[in-house]
């Protein structure tokens, strides 16, 4: 056996079914979720919104998401490898979605270090209800030349290091104990929502469709969203699926991943959209609902230090595990292409 062979034999992959569920699901369960799905649902008419989503997430979505899992299984390679194993003149298709992964990563951790920030600022207490104050303490943070630069660099360091350690000891370790605390955090936060005073003209905004706000734009936004939130086209479902084992059923775990990645961002509008109705602030407020208006919701909500710090550990979780599902393509890459070929190859 050469030496290719014995590397690719010994190739690293998940433990168990479960370990695979809940990595992919920490892929597909991020910032697209918990930060970005509310804002769209509430600029694009709440429910309306939704309704296209789910749509495309059955139509679209799922099976996309099926696709890569079984190419990357079947290949047992990168990104890159498994488009070259197809067609040797197909590397460069696996090479895109690794530009579009470290882009997209660049970033998640920017954002990602503003969640960290985030979490201690809530736990401090905003004590600002007024939205124009979150907003200056919001744009105070990001126009500093140095916090959020640390920020970031902690978040990175977090993230590389999971990698680091592997799939079984590091990814699968992780995702799963991230991954049911993730669950619990939002379920939690659903339920101490829908327990505020006004919450339900929240819940009828979010859950109520009122169809005249279906356009075009609203179906591409969703469409967009679709691939953003489940991780399509870029390579980390493709390699999570290179590390499942053969007698894993593909429509069974795509189909379930999918699933909770669509219950985590209805459960992120259920948690969002009560509580801004409950105070009284504005829905649309597109990406500032979360750094601007939530901020001036904890303030007012009893509890409030509490609440915060829970929801903004939820999303450093959300963003963690994708961040980490957009750095193992590149590392997969690294080990299979450059290791085992002896030269970068696309």
């Amino acid at each position: 056996m050469s030496q290719k062979q014995e590397a690719l034999k010994a190739r690293d992959g998940f433990a168990s079914r479960v370990g695979f569920i809940f990595a992919a699901a920490g892929s597909a369960i991020g910032l697209g979720n918990i930060w970005r799905f509310p804002w769209l649902a509430g600029a694009y008419g709440g429910a309306a919104f939704l309704a296209i989503y789910l749509f495309i997430i059955v139509v679209v979505g799922i099976t996309m998401f099926m696709g890569e899992v079984a190419l990357g299984r079947y290949a047992q390679r990168s990104n890159v490898g498994a488009f070259k194993k197809v067609n040797k003149s197909y590397g460069w298709v696996g090479s895109l979605g690794l530009i579009a992964g470290f882009m997209i990563l660049s970033f998640y951790s920017v954002v990602g270090g503003w969640v960290i920030y985030y979490v201690f600022r809530a736990l401090i207490g905003f004590n600002m209800t007024d939205p124009a104050l979150t907003g200056q303490l919001f744009n105070s943070f990001i126009s500093n030349p140095i916090l959020p630069l640390l920020f970031h660099a902690l978040f990175m360091a977090l993230t590389i290091l999971i990698c680091y350690n592997g799939v079984k000891d590091g990814i699968e370790k992780y995702s799963n104990i991230m991954m049911p605390a993730l669950l619990i955090i939002v379920i939690s936060l659903a339920i101490r929502s829908l327990m505020l005073p006004g919450a339900a003209e929240g819940i009828k905004f979010y859950l109520v469709p009122d169809f005249s706000k279906i356009t075009a734009e609203a179906a591409l936004a969703a469409l967009g969203q679709v691939f953003f939130s489940l991780s399509l086209g870029m390579g980390s479902i493709l390699t999570y699926g290179s590390y499942l084992g053969k007698n894993e059923n593909i429509p069974n775990v795509s189909l379930i991943v999918p699933l909770m990645d669509t219950l985590i961002a209805v459960l992120a509008g259920i948690i969002i959209f009560p509580a801004v109705f409950s105070y009284g602030f504005e829905p649309s407020s597109g990406p500032g609902l979360t750094f601007v208006t939530l901020p001036a919701v904890f303030s007012e909500m009893p509890m409030g230090q509490l609440f915060g710090g829970a929801f903004f550990f939820l999303l450093f979780l959300a963003a963690l595990t994708s961040a980490i599902s957009l750095l193992e393509p590149l590392i997969a890459y690294m080990i299979n292409e450059v290791t085992n070929e002896g030269l970068l190859k696309f």
